[in-house]
């Protein structure tokens, strides 16, 4: 999520979106295997007979990297090879309009911090038993 795009993706998944039935899922790969969490069941698990347990059992592969990442994101901080880009997003997550887009955007924004706040809990949410388990802090 150092990438401002990724973050856009992630404002729009989470919170532009919020009440539509939209879900947020993460993927990524460990070797050849595609692992991800996901907001509720996967199709692949829905096909067990236990489907929460097939999700536990799947989402317990992410990258804890990937998640200690995610516990402490700072989206206004994301990166853009063009810095026009970047204005753009960050104040379109502020709720910015059109006429606005442009400007340098501000440095710190109660939406950054909501949007922040909102992918990690996600992320802890969906592994605290691994950490648990594991014996992570």
């Amino acid at each position: 999520w150092n990438r401002v795009w990724c973050c856009y993706e992630v404002w729009v998944s989470i919170v532009k979106m919020r009440g539509k039935s939209y879900k947020y899922d993460m993927y990524t790969t460990l070797e050849d295997l595609a692992v991800g969490i996901t907001d509720g069941c996967a199709e692949r698990d829905l096909l067990e007979e236990y489907p929460l347990d097939e999700k536990q059992k799947r989402q317990s592969r992410f990258p804890v990297k990937i998640c200690e990442r995610a516990l402490s994101i700072r989206l206004q901080d994301a990166k853009s090879t063009n810095d026009m880009d970047r204005r753009c997003i960050l104040n379109s997550i502020i709720g910015y309009g059109p006429r606005r887009l442009k400007e340098v955007p501000p440095k710190e924004h109660s939406r950054y911090e909501e949007l922040n706040d909102l992918l990690s809990g996600i992320v802890a949410s969906s592994t605290w038993r691994d950490a648990l388990e594991g014996g992570l802090d």
